[in-house]
């Protein structure tokens, strides 16, 4: 059964439809300029980003609940360079969040995406705080 709910996130009008190809099919018929597979960590920042440039935009889940993987990591996120690290004095550059990654997965990552991603991750962690999204401190 697809369940509907509406988001408003600083001010973007995102639907997100719970159902999967269910919400797909039932929507074709209406004009969506994007449409976003996926409520979690990839596909939440990008329908308000969409959104929050005037798109109209439909956010498919395939769960009961959005957050994605999230769910298993706690909400955590994890970038090098982030505005909260220069807050708090810690000095910690792009490079050396991907050489973390390049460690903990023992290189077995997919390097251009991976760079993309330390690249590019202190920015979006920083746009989320400008959403007003929550940090734990510790």
């Amino acid at each position: 059964m697809q369940q509907e709910i509406h988001v408003d996130p600083c001010g973007a009008n995102i639907r997100v439809d719970r159902g999967g190809a269910n919400a797909m099919t039932e929507n074709a018929d209406k004009h969506w300029d994007v449409i976003v597979v996926g409520a979690g960590t990839a596909g939440m920042p990008t329908a308000i980003f969409a959104a929050q440039r005037g798109a109209k935009v439909l956010l498919v889940e395939q769960d009961t609940k959005v957050g994605g993987t999230l769910w298993f990591s706690g909400g955590q996120m994890a970038a090098g360079s982030t505005r909260l690290h220069k807050e708090r004095g810690i000095d910690d550059t792009p490079q050396e969040f991907l050489d973390d990654m390049r460690r903990i997965c023992h290189n077995t990552f997919n390097e251009p995406i991976m760079r993309l991603d330390a690249e590019n991750a202190g920015d979006t962690i920083d746009w989320l705080l400008d959403l007003d999204y929550n940090v734990d401190p510790e």
